[in-house]
């Protein structure tokens, strides 16, 4: 339960938990509050035993799921770093994203500078511009 206005995420794998609240703590480290003009939620509290976080609700534009971040080591341990598998992964971007794909990996780059965390899981519900109206129109 909580007395303030925040959204609560509940995690079933303690791995993505971990990182997700190893991501927070930089942030909250650092004073992050946006990045590239995206707002980021703030770490309130957490639990370790229900694998739960309570964080500010943030509006668009906004940047925010972290569980799935990697460091820089890695990204380039996984391969990411290749040109073949960044194609591969700029084109998902680009499906995702439409005419925003290279602002979303702008917001992205700047995460990555402010925090060393590498934002993996890129799409429209994480990274945010602006507010659509019922019909799904895009309104800045």
């Amino acid at each position: 339960m909580t007395s303030r206005p925040s959204a609560v995420k509940f995690f079933t794998d303690r791995s993505r938990y971990a990182r997700e609240i190893e991501v927070y703590q930089v942030l909250l480290e650092r004073g992050i509050q946006k990045v590239a003009g995206h707002e980021v939620p703030t770490l309130l509290r957490f639990d370790d035993e229900l694998l739960a976080i309570e964080m500010t609700i943030v509006r668009p534009p906004f940047v925010l799921d972290f569980a799935a971040a990697k460091t820089e080591y890695e990204y380039a341990w996984l391969g990411f770093d290749e040109d073949e598998v960044w194609a591969e992964h700029v084109e998902r971007v680009k499906e995702k994203f439409d005419d925003k794909w290279q602002d979303a990996l702008d917001v992205a780059d700047a995460f990555a500078r402010a925090t060393g965390y590498i934002l993996m899981d890129l799409h429209a519900g994480n990274i945010r511009f602006e507010n659509r109206s019922r019909r799904g129109d895009w309104h800045e």
